[in-house]
């Protein structure tokens, strides 16, 4: 897995995970972090990180804990396992932009790896507002302005995804087919 994308996933699955186990404060501001806490070194820092390492440090293991669980997710999910990627199904519904195209990208390295599974899965999950062009097509940072690279990897992906025999799968395999075409 991509270091970067690594990185924004941790970021966006953390913070997911966070929110939902109420870890942080709800409404918590850089005004009332200056109040409270009486310092405040860097624009750029994460008001919620300062906030656990002053007021609470015994957060400090829940919020390792959740970065353990997404590095370990992550392992699974370049090891194919069928949960993990419905995990990524599930975290692409909820999210937008940048978490949206590094779970696209993640998704759709699986096509060469496992295609039928890719297939299975998608097919469970795929709805009309769906991006599939995303989930098929985003190739990553690796293929930007490297046009011989990615028509040899959509090839490969078509190529996959023509592997394919389950006639279930007939249907999603025709729109993967017509989305990597296009």
């Amino acid at each position: 897995m991509n270091k970067g994308i690594l990185f924004l996933f941790i970021g966006f699955v953390g913070g997911y995970l966070c929110s939902q186990y109420n870890i942080f404060p709800s409404g918590f501001n850089k005004s009332d972090h200056q109040k409270s806490v009486g310092h405040y070194k860097d624009d750029n820092c994460n008001l919620y990180t300062v906030e656990l390492l002053d007021n609470d440090p015994k957060m400090i293991d829940n919020l390792n804990g959740i970065i353990e669980s997404v590095q370990r997710l992550a392992i699974r999910l370049a090891h194919d396992d069928p949960e993990a990627i419905q995990i990524m199904f599930n975290l692409l519904s909820i999210s937008d932009g940048a978490a949206s195209e590094a779970i696209h990208i993640q998704l759709g390295q699986i096509i060469k790896r496992n295609p039928t599974l890719f297939l299975e899965l998608l097919n469970k999950n795929y709805s009309a507002s769906m991006h599939l062009d995303g989930v098929v097509g985003n190739l990553g940072s690796d293929y930007v302005d490297e046009p011989d690279k990615s028509a040899i990897e959509i090839k490969q992906r078509i190529d996959a995804i023509h592997s394919v025999e389950d006639p279930n799968l007939e249907e999603i395999k025709e729109k993967v087919l017509r989305s990597l075409r296009s």
